[in-house]
């Protein structure tokens, strides 16, 4: 356990969602040619992934601070104010009048709503550098998450040395990598894994990142990271056998952890689907705040699914993000199992 006070520093982007739901295509296309559609609902929320991973975190019992940079105007007061509504602590977010505050628009299938197409403006996200991350506010925080890395173009090429700095403070350190948009699961990635005691990816993003196929086995892409990652030896995995560890986003499957001593499987629940958007950003904000806080992994997992699993009834990422009773009332429900753990001397 990380004998450190203070919150999570949680280090990322920050943008509002506009969630276009009921997005009528044909096949997965849409129809442009100046025609004219109608859509179910239209809903401006908190996005970002960081955003929505430090509501989660919050709401399930930690003290957050988000480093973010966003731009003077109307949609970064408003997420500013919806983190602050949320008990997420802003203070480490850098105004900058020089940008304008990104944002995504998601385009949700009206027969799918699992499925969407999201349109990102990153604006002010391309304005994080790493030396924002400083010692201070590492002196002051007991753990260093990283969210969205690929979207960082002025940060994450040297993001490694400020996780390598947490490390060394004692912190221990997350990331979430989310999706490249480039597909080339590269600019400083590597070294920022081999930082990292705790890795949340889904399958697509582990086999990219691993440099896998995409019909190689998902856990043949977990084996590779984690041999990436610090090994147990080192002083955080001495403190804290639950690290290193990745944690597999699955989807309407639930999730899957998968550590150097035990892999276990988390099913998800079936719920009413309105939509998916930052589903995954919850279960890893509860997932990383039920860890701090002392849980092991079977019951942290089963935290993360049964919240991720409740705030897809509501559109938008954190509309439908519960309290820590209502997600406890799930999870108990929920039947962890193990998996088949990878091999200790193929993943060292």
């Amino acid at each position: 356990m990380n004998p450190l006070a203070g919150p999570i520093l949680l280090v990322g982007e920050l943008c509002p969602d506009i969630v276009v739901a009921g997005v009528p295509t044909t096949g997965t296309s849409l129809r442009f040619g100046q025609a004219e559609d109608l859509v179910s609902r239209t809903t401006m929320t908190l996005g970002s992934s960081a955003g929505i991973t430090a509501c989660a975190a919050t709401a399930a019992g930690e003290q957050v601070r988000l480093l973010a940079v966003s731009g003077d105007d109307e949609f970064g007061a408003a997420c500013r104010r919806w983190l602050k509504e949320r008990g997420v602590d802003t203070s480490a977010v850098r105004v900058d009048p020089r940008q304008h505050t990104g944002s995504s628009v998601i385009l949700v299938r009206s027969d799918d709503p699992t499925d969407r197409e999201i349109l990102t403006d990153l604006g002010a996200m391309t304005a994080l550098r790493a030396e924002d991350v400083t010692d201070d506010l590492l002196a002051t925080s007991r753990h260093l998450h990283i969210s969205s890395f690929f979207l960082h173009h002025g940060a994450r090429d040297r993001l490694h040395t400020r996780m390598a700095r947490a490390r060394e403070l004692g912190l221990t350190v997350s990331l979430d990598t989310n999706d490249d948009p480039d597909r080339a699961w590269a600019s400083g990635a590597s070294e920022a894994i081999a930082q990292t005691d705790l890795l949340f990816v889904n399958e697509s993003e582990a086999r990219g990142l691993a440099g896998a196929g995409d019909d190689a086995p998902a856990e043949t892409a977990v084996r590779a990271l984690l041999a990436r990652m610090p090994v147990p030896g080192n002083p955080i995995g001495d403190r804290d056998p639950r690290f290193p560890a990745v944690v597999l986003k699955l989807g309407a499957a639930g999730a899957a952890v998968h550590t150097h001593r035990e892999s276990w499987h988390i099913p998800a629940p079936s719920v009413t689907v309105v939509d998916t958007v930052g589903a995954g950003d919850t279960l890893a904000g509860t997932c990383l705040a039920r860890l701090l806080a002392g849980d092991d992994w079977p019951t942290a997992l089963s935290l993360g699914v049964a919240a991720a699993s409740l705030s897809t009834q509501v559109a938008g990422g954190t509309a439908g993000q519960c309290s820590l009773d209502e997600v406890r009332g799930l999870a108990a429900i929920l039947t962890a199992g193990p998996t088949r753990s990878p091999d200790p001397e193929k993943t060292r």
